[in-house]
């Protein structure tokens, strides 16, 4: 037994142990502070964020909640499971608007602003990264649909790596080499029918999230951490981001902004119906 496995009795009277109002259970160490901002910005009560170290852990956790009805909440990454309509339709059950916790810390706005914190000397505008996100979105959008038909159809196939290096044009480039992108996508592509393909966009589309928000979280990090990290290499050519600065700088972003996120009302609503049916318990 885990010292996160409690009785139910236990765990109904955790928030007291924790002297808090909310105890939320979620995958890792990376998303502790990720949904501790995310409740202290959008809400009036106090949380407890207890890492699970693992989805399958986390997802273990969800079917107690369920099936002991437990007065405590659970989140975890969307991975591909709301774009193909498996989420769990309880509100103790939170997911992340995009594929995982890095879609919401890496936009264009808080990229501009942990290059400028970095570089200093020479600002990447917003017009730049902008320019960067979209050559990004669009290079990756048919790795994006291979990924999620994988997901459907459960082929167990590597489609999208943890790191983007194997894609770019040289280990520390933040620019796709389309020719290396375009031989993976041609044997992946392979595995799957057109009609697959076509079913897993249409469950994308009607999920109401695009594709540029379910790149594989990691994946999307490391992509990131390049383009920054060149950035800092036009004022210091031996400096470097390293990916605990990356995170750090982006949750302080995320503080400063997560009320004008675009994900922000639906994160705002799945906080409100957590509080409420923990209220209502």
């Amino acid at each position: 037994m885990s010292s996160l496995d409690y009785s139910a009795d236990a765990e109904n009277v955790l928030n007291f142990f924790y002297r808090c109002d909310v105890v939320l259970y979620v995958e890792g160490d990376d998303d502790i502070p990720f949904w501790k901002v995310v409740f202290d910005e959008l809400s009036d009560v106090s949380v407890e964020v207890l890492p699970m170290y693992g989805a399958p852990e986390v997802d273990r956790k969800i079917n107690e909640i369920l099936e002991a009805d437990l007065k405590v909440l659970a989140a975890r990454d969307s991975d591909f499971i709301r774009a193909s309509g498996q989420n769990i339709q309880d509100p103790r059950i939170l997911y992340t608007h995009g594929y995982s916790i890095e879609n919401c810390l890496y936009n264009v706005e808080s990229v501009a602003e942990i290059s400028f914190v970095w570089c200093r000397a020479v600002r990447a505008t917003q017009a730049d990264c902008e320019r960067w996100f979209e050559d990004v979105f669009r290079a990756v959008e048919q790795l994006v649909l291979y990924d999620c038909a994988n997901h459907i159809y459960q082929r167990g196939v590597a489609v999208v790596p943890d790191n983007c290096t194997r894609f770019m044009v040289s280990e520390k480039s933040p620019d796709f080499d389309l020719q290396k992108l375009q031989a993976h996508l041609a044997k992946v592509g392979k595995l799957f029918s057109a009609e697959e393909l076509a079913e897993a966009a249409k469950r994308i589309a009607e999920s109401n999230v695009s594709t540029r928000n379910l790149i594989r979280g990691h994946f999307l990090e490391s992509l990131v951490q390049k383009y920054v990290s060149k950035n800092t290499g036009a004022s210091n050519a031996k400096k470097s981001v390293s990916f605990d600065a990356l995170y750090a700088s982006a949750v302080g972003c995320l503080k400063n902004s997560i009320r004008r996120r675009p994900e922000s009302a639906f994160y705002q609503q799945a906080v409100n119906e957590a509080i409420g049916a923990l209220a209502d318990a």
